[in-house]
């Protein structure tokens, strides 16, 4: 059989069954077409993810503690100038900078109490570096602060009966039945600093104001019990740490 007659064999099937040949084309339409949505979908959810987690703070983030070595005469301790060098760099989005505070401190909320980590940040820079909330907004006055996602499970009233392994569960958190049953947004906390000088424990309060609650930790196992206070605060702290230098000369 020629080419010519199997082409016009087939043209003549193909009119005989007008319906099955519409429903052929249709089919494979419709087939293309879903491979095509399927592949947009993978191709965009592929996209939405790997952009997702590129642009995690906990991948982008570079944290630098201080120098490796530093010149004589010099600190190994961060400085501005060092920050403005960080700042200059290509594709650096921001800059934020923490001073974590190596006096103990104390939480304190009503009955409540707990030990936490005080840092000083620049809320902006925090901003910028991607930090997110969740719940609140960022601080805007110098006695507003940030805390921990889980600080409000970390305060519990302290007794003399229970002992830590009863108040806490194996995630380091504080039981519910010891567990306070509201929130610190909004609320009026209390940061207590102890210090030991001159053989006595010399102790202050400073209020401040939670406003924002920092999201959740990525990974399971972290607790965030962090507190995130001002410039303005830690200048108070100072005046604190001023005053217990001079109480020697005080007393005489």
């Amino acid at each position: 059989m020629k080419w010519k007659d199997r082409f016009n064999f087939i043209r003549q099937n193909m009119k005989k069954n007008k319906s099955r040949v519409f429903m052929t084309i249709l089919a494979t339409a419709i087939g293309c077409a879903f491979l095509i949505v399927l592949a947009s979908v993978g191709f965009g959810a592929q996209r939405f993810i790997v952009n997702d987690l590129m642009q995690d703070r906990a991948i982008t983030e570079v944290t630098v503690y201080g120098k490796q070595a530093a010149d004589e005469g010099e600190s190994p301790e961060i400085t501005k100038e060092d920050l403005e060098t960080f700042q200059s760099m290509e594709n650096v989005k921001a800059v934020s900078h923490k001073i974590q505070l190596r006096t103990e401190a104390d939480i304190l909320y009503d009955a409540y109490a707990g030990s936490s980590t005080v840092s000083v940040v620049d809320f902006q820079s925090e901003k910028e570096a991607g930090l997110n909330l969740s719940s609140g907004r960022m601080p805007q006055e110098e006695n507003e602060v940030l805390i921990g996602y889980h600080l409000d499970q970390l305060l519990y009233k302290k007794s003399e009966e229970e002992t830590e392994d009863q108040i806490f569960n194996q995630n380091g958190l504080v039981k519910e039945e010891y567990r306070m049953d509201e929130e610190l947004l909004n609320k009026t906390i209390e940061i207590e600093v102890e210090q030991y000088k001159d053989d006595e424990w010399v102790t202050e309060t400073f209020a401040v104001e939670v406003v924002g609650i920092m999201e959740e930790p990525a990974r399971d196992w972290q607790v965030s019990n962090d507190v995130y206070i001002s410039e303005a605060v830690l200048s108070d702290m100072k005046l604190l740490q001023e005053r217990l230098m001079v109480l020697p000369s005080t007393r005489r």
